[in-house]
């Protein structure tokens, strides 16, 4: 986006409508921020029917617009007005018109230099700031937003808080572009909350946040390239969200291209409408969901290359039970990555999802080889290693040929069979449930020393707890198919 093609702020009569008392977005200037606040309420209110002033002044609180009659205090709201245009534009002429009161706030492609704060104002239906530029922060703190609201295509070079604020209307950020934080705690969206095709570079704030309509964070639109998603950042906090309606995370990537995300977190939210993760991509970390409802419609992409790589490297201590679980770009506690796992899990049990609730399955299994006792830990990675949780047909079926090829060559040396007979004798060893050691080789194992048959004692019981693992692994594949 171009900023010399935009237009200045103090040259848009309706931020100065809303700046009347001066610019005081980010400072301490209390007394100049609640009178720009009362300014802007009493000039909108006056443009609203009596039935939706009293609404509107319910939803504000009596502190924020005065009780003066209009036809007393327009008149010096407008001088006011006046006033501001010409120090802040001593260049720019004579001052426009004061805007209609009835009409909606147009601040689209506008360039705002300077913190904006609009907290405890009332925004008209259809206030926009589309394809705008926030060069410095944008504060909406226990601000209501009348009808639709729309930031479509701004860029946030600030910080972002819209924070316990009311948005009665639809609320429409799409490919938005936050720069830096966007915090929305504790704020309602009555409407849907649109913020498809968005993108947040640092931490994106939704603690607490009430979406009474659809909310949109679909990563993809149709205005991108292929494989091009819209990215959450190094953070992003759903702790406590309730969804009220449709949830849809289609093609979202959680996590910036350029650094690894450190949190994601859906604890303790309540999804009431039908969710979707599909084809929405974790590079980083799982996401955290502890006391999370999720419903049974809840759809997620179970590929490898949408989550988390699980790999694990020494940390110098000795001993298989001090590996540590590390993600390529970020780490996460073991923990975290089993509840989550054990929670996708079930989902996808709920809705007869074979392939999906395996896939979570096996990462679920891969956390609790990481967690508690080693003691505890060495059957599941036992498990892993041998089958991949029951997954793997292949490992089984090498481990199987290796130990017969490994028993032959002890027998054609150590008994000196040939090859042909010592193939034989080792594969009779380790599936003696046929019976062709006893029928076929009667005389060749009674001439075994005690050391030999302490080998061909535990080759057979290695065969069966392979064999059954080649089973199980049989067993998955043919179901998930």
């Amino acid at each position: 986006m171009n900023k010399s093609e935009l237009r200045i702020a103090n040259q848009n009569p309706w931020y100065l409508m809303m700046t009347l008392h001066g610019d005081v977005g980010g400072t301490t200037n209390w007394e100049a921020s609640r009178e720009n606040a009362r300014s802007w309420n009493v000039f909108v209110l006056s443009g609203l029917s009596d039935v939706a002033q009293q609404d509107a002044k319910n939803r504000i609180g009596e502190a924020y617009y005065p009780e003066t009659p209009f036809d007393d205090i327009l008149p010096v709201l407008k001088e006011k007005y006046e006033e501001q245009w010409n120090l802040r534009n001593p260049k720019g002429g004579p001052p426009p018109a004061m805007p209609d009161a009835r009409r909606s706030p147009q601040l689209t492609n506008t360039l705002f230099s300077q913190p904006l704060e609009i907290s405890n104002m009332l925004l008209p239906a259809h206030t926009t700031f589309s394809e705008s530029v926030f060069e410095a922060p944008l504060l909406m703190l226990s601000g209501v937003a009348l009808g639709v609201l729309v930031f479509d295509k701004t860029v946030f070079d600030g910080k972002v808080m819209i924070v316990a604020s009311q948005l009665i209307g639809h609320a429409h950020f799409n490919q938005a572009v936050f720069k830096g934080v966007a915090d929305f705690q504790f704020s309602t969206f009555h409407q849907t909350a649109s913020f498809t095709g968005a993108s947040f570079d640092e931490l994106a704030d939704f603690r607490e946040v009430q979406f009474e309509g659809a909310a949109k964070f679909t990563g993809w639109t149709s205005l991108q390239t292929e494989g091009e998603f819209a990215h959450f950042g190094t953070a992003t906090l759903f702790s406590g969200a309730r969804f009220s309606d449709r949830a849809d995370f289609f093609r979202r990537r959680f996590g910036p291209y350029e650094t690894p995300a450190n949190s994601l977190t859906f604890a303790n939210a309540i999804f009431q409408g039908p969710v979707s993760f599909e084809d929405a991509a974790f590079p980083d970390v799982m996401p955290v969901l502890t006391n999370t409802s999720l419903p049974a419609s809840t759809k997620v992409t179970a590929i490898k290359d949408l989550w988390p790589p699980l790999k694990t490297k020494s940390t110098g201590e000795r001993g298989l039970a001090h590996r540590e679980a590390e993600h390529t770009s970020a780490t996460q506690d073991p923990e975290i990555i089993k509840a989550s796992s054990a929670a996708l899990r079930h989902a996808m049990s709920r809705q007869m999802l074979p392939e999906e609730e395996h896939f979570f399955f096996r990462r679920e299994m891969w956390a609790a080889g990481r967690t508690g006792p080693w003691l505890r830990r060495l059957p599941v990675l036992f498990y892993g290693a041998v089958s991949d949780y029951g997954h793997s047909i292949s490992r089984p079926t090498l481990l199987l040929a290796a130990l017969w090829v490994v028993g032959a060559l002890i027998y054609a040396t150590q008994l000196g069979f040939s090859v042909v007979k010592a193939l034989v004798y080792s594969f009779a060893v380790m599936f003696k449930f046929f019976g062709l050691q006893g029928t076929y080789l009667k005389d060749e194992t009674g001439d075994l020393s005690q050391a030999m048959e302490f080998f061909a004692g535990g080759q057979t019981v290695m065969a069966f707890i392979v064999l059954f693992f080649l089973g199980l692994g049989l067993r998955t594949r043919f179901r998930l198919r």
